[in-house]
């Protein structure tokens, strides 16, 4: 949200000891700076958000730090060592300089780079462009996508020939996103294997949760009661509830024949249809109760909220010895923290918000929360980029070398572009580069066994160019490795066979075909229609007609031809069975077809269907008032409606097969008769 932008911009500047006013004043240096207004009125923002914290007594944390520096607050009586501290930014240097003579910084370096470093042992950006990194080609590889870095990662391992233990090997992700695939091939390889950062609250039962709720709660969609339903926490306290029936197959049924947008009042259908997934809609609206109402004190909804995840999750007992639910309990209890901090805040900030507005706003504080991955001993263990220099593990594999990734860019932002964050000063692309480009030559100098792999895909499918920091070499050496890693092609080593690969194991697949059992029931009739099916391939026309069986889902988001059609017949029908079937005036035909239509999308999908339902209705319309000429037409000439979805008798209509009669089933849509 804005809100959020401004909050992050605020926090960034004040980190390098600047506010808003010090980038207009910055930008009126600049040439073509046009952000004027809106930087004057974010001044104003901020100035009125400082003077209400004062009007409460209350301190904005960084304006807080701002001021002691300001102020020269800072003091200390102990000694300070800053240990892979390159980086700092300005507010944390001006802190240091003011207890200068306490602070000692340690650098990885050798003396003769020390021109590079500062008197915090910060980097000197300007000194880091161009710098060689003594790398060997054989150092690198460039594979094609996110499961072949994986692959090159064990491939990686399995070189060192067992000359490292688990723990003494690390892996580098700098891009998280291929973390899933790496620690799935290890598993695969049989090869223990932890990310260190663990997993986002976000990826947790608890959270997708409240998550699930708050959609629901804030429109009654039927995809959110889906979600909400099929969360498995919740499935769990539905089967405690002793539900009868399989009200999955009836929630799939009940979407597939009438299409819900919403899921209010009552289900579409008969009283005794879906029987079970009514159960399961009054239990769901019987648990949210507590939260389904008008809006409250921000803090009022903690109780509320912390209610429902007892009512979920507490029915059975969670282990801490137990991953999965370690990982519900560490949500619950940020969630719940989160909630006891909202009834902290301040009556007159207290804000007054629905269910479902105070649940985003909980989430919203905890999405960047993570779980720890739980210890395990003679593991491989996988860390971001910037934690690789102070690993200790003799042994490092780094994946994701690309542009973008390593080094890191800060691309497009609405209000810092980097322009204007080298005018302020603050971190921009250079002074990452500069971070980055120091990382790798420590790695690369510590004296442990170093692979890089860069990627040609990310895990999005967009193509990706190796990092810039694998060129700094001499110009021969940066020659020949460019023509290497960008040729065409994966890696040769990709195809390489692992422990862990899937490779078939016999000929055939062991997973047979059930065949037709003997039917009980001879074939006594069949409809018109199933030849066709039975032509086109007798084991599904077996499964589709003899054992009733049909795929149901709810991804669709418009009626299919048959449903469409079905529609445009029974509309017909209904006309052809009423006395309105003899008039020639095609506008009352139309008006009878108009009010038959509507009647039968309300009965089908409900006062707020589908806007695609919505569409084909309309459209359904159109062609409907078309007949309605041609009917009133055909009826002047003399034509009437003798019969409407006329039934062919399966007695009345037989087929010889194999000298065994096979009645014909089926229906007509109309039969005319001309009165001559």
């Amino acid at each position: 949200s804005l809100g959020e932008m401004l909050a992050r911009v605020h926090r960034e500047l004040a980190a390098e000891a600047q506010d808003f006013r010090a980038v207009v004043d910055c930008g009126l240096a600049m040439k073509d700076f046009r952000e004027q207004d809106r930087w004057e009125a974010l001044c104003s923002i901020q100035q009125d958000y400082l003077a209400a914290l004062d009007g409460l007594g209350l301190w904005d944390i960084q304006s807080a730090r701002l001021f002691a520096v300001r102020q020269g607050e800072c003091e200390i009586d102990r000694p300070i060592f800053l240990v892979g501290t390159v980086d700092l930014n300005r507010l944390q240097r001006e802190m240091l300089e003011q207890v200068a003579d306490h602070v000692t910084a340690l650098i990885f370096a050798p003396e003769s780079e020390a021109g590079r470093f500062d008197d915090l042992g910060c980097l000197r950006v300007d000194a880091w462009h161009d710098l060689p990194v003594a790398l060997d080609d054989g150092q690198i590889e460039v594979v094609d996508s996110p499961a072949d870095q994986a692959a090159a990662v064990l491939r990686a391992v399995a070189a060192f020939d067992g000359r490292y233990a688990g723990d003494q090997i690390t892996v580098g992700v700098p891009d998280e996103r291929i973390v899933p695939e790496v620690l799935q091939q290890f598993r695969q390889c049989d090869v223990a294997a932890r990310h260190g950062v663990g997993d986002s609250v976000a990826r947790t039962g608890p959270y997708r949760l409240l998550a699930a709720v708050a959609e629901y709660l804030g429109g009654r969609r039927y995809g959110s009661f889906a979600a909400l339903v099929r969360h498995p926490a919740v499935g769990q306290w539905l089967a405690d509830q002793a539900i009868d029936g399989d009200w999955l197959t009836e929630l799939d049924r009940y979407y597939s024949e009438h299409l819900p947008y919403r899921i209010e009042g009552e289900l579409l259908g008969g009283e005794k249809q879906y029987a079970a997934l009514r159960a399961v809609r009054r239990a769901i609206d019987e648990l949210l109760r507590p939260l389904d109402k008008s809006a409250a004190r921000l803090g009022d909804w903690g109780e509320p909220i912390v209610g429902l995840l007892t009512a979920v999750y507490g029915g059975r007992p969670l282990r801490t010895d137990d991953s999965a639910d370690r990982a519900v309990l560490a949500a619950c209890e940020a969630i719940r923290d989160v909630l006891v901090e909202h009834r902290r805040v301040s009556d007159s900030l207290m804000p007054s918000v629905t269910a479902g507005e105070a649940i985003r706003l909980a989430l919203r504080a905890v999405g960047g929360q993570t779980v720890a991955a739980p210890a395990s001993p003679g593991a491989v263990e996988l860390l971001g980029w910037l934690e690789l220099p102070l690993d200790d593990a003799p042994a490092l594999i780094v994946t994701g070398m690309n542009e973008g990734i390593v080094p890191a860019s800060l691309g497009a932002d609405l209000f810092l572009p980097n322009q204007m964050r080298r005018a302020l000063g603050i971190e921009d692309n250079d002074r990452r580069y500069a971070r980055d480009a120091y990382a790798l030559a420590m790695l690369v100098a510590s004296g442990r066994e170093v692979k890089l792999i860069a990627g040609r895909r990310s895990p999005d499918g967009d193509p990706l160019l190796p990092s810039r920091l694998l060129l700094l070499a001499d110009p021969e050496t940066t020659a020949r490795r460019v023509g290497r890693l960008f040729r065409e092609g994966a890696s040769a080593a990709s195809g390489a066979i692992l422990p862990g690969r899937l490779a078939p194991g016999r000929d055939e697949s062991g997973f047979t075909v059930p065949r037709p059992g003997a039917s009980a029931d001879p074939i006594a009739s069949m409809r018109v229609t199933e030849f066709r099916d039975y032509l086109a391939c007798p084991y599904r026309y077996y499964l589709r007609h003899r054992l009733d069986l049909e795929g149901l889902e709810d991804r669709a988001q418009e009626l299919d031809g048959a449903a469409f059609g079905s529609l445009a017949h029974d509309v017909l029908a209904q006309f052809g069975r009423q006395p309105i079937a003899l008039s020639t005036d095609a506008d009352e035909i139309a008006q009878f077809l108009d009010a038959a239509l509507a009647r039968h999308v309300k009965q089908r999908h409900g006062t707020k269907p589908l806007s695609a339902v919505r569409v084909q209705a309309e459209q359904l319309r159109a062609r409907l008032r078309r007949f309605a000429q041609w009917q009133a037409r055909r009826r002047e000439a003399g034509w009437r409606i003798e019969f409407v979805e006329q039934a062919i008798l399966p007695e009345k209509a037989l087929l010889d097969v194999d000298g065994r009669p096979i009645g014909l089933r089926g229906r007509i849509d109309r039969i005319d008769v001309h009165e001559s």
